[in-house]
């Protein structure tokens, strides 16, 4: 068994020089942590038997530990009664930011929105009908998850206020 040396490469510069060790009929298991690396790699395996004969092969590997981004930048509608307050539809505009593909939800109070970005950062407008929501203080999420699993989330309050105001008439006799 000829043993097989493994290259972790970032561009040009080698950033891993192993051995691998055999495990069982000419089959080899390469472990490294990937924990602290982001970006695209070429992993090359690489071997030469007794003759001299090198042969080799490599991978491209996207290593992404980096969570999405999320910043809402507004709250908006034609029910909005002050800076939190709302009623009807409330229309919600935040930004997520991740090089790769994600996921991403709205919810509050059962209520969601969804939906998938491909390849990247985008501002997203998302409605919810705060008239099914409880009235009182809610709590909306926005939460993002890249292809690689990483997960992100913010939340913000908003209170449903559809109680009119009270008016109190009193006559005083003269």
């Amino acid at each position: 068994i000829n043993p097989m040396a493994y290259k972790l490469y970032y561009g040009t510069n080698v950033i891993l020089d192993n051995t691998a060790e055999e495990v069982y009929n000419d089959r080899f298991i390469t472990t490294f942590d990937t924990s602290s690396l982001n970006g695209d790699y070429i992993y090359v395996l690489e071997s030469t038997d007794k003759a001299g004969n090198t042969g080799s092969n490599s991978i491209s590997l996207d290593i992404d530990n980096t969570v999405p981004m999320i910043v809402l930048t507004g709250i908006s509608g034609n029910n909005i009664l002050g800076e939190e307050k709302v009623k009807g539809e409330a229309q919600f505009n935040f930004m997520i930011d991740d090089v790769h593909s994600f996921d991403y939800i709205l919810a509050a109070g059962g209520l969601t929105n969804s939906g998938y970005i491909q390849d990247g950062s985008t501002n997203i407008t998302s409605i919810l009908d705060t008239d099914l929501l409880p009235e009182g203080n809610n709590t909306v999420v926005i939460r993002a998850v890249d292809i690689a699993g990483n997960y992100s989330e913010v939340n913000t309050n908003i209170v449903v206020d559809r109680t009119a105001p009270v008016i109190d008439i009193e006559v005083s006799p003269e």
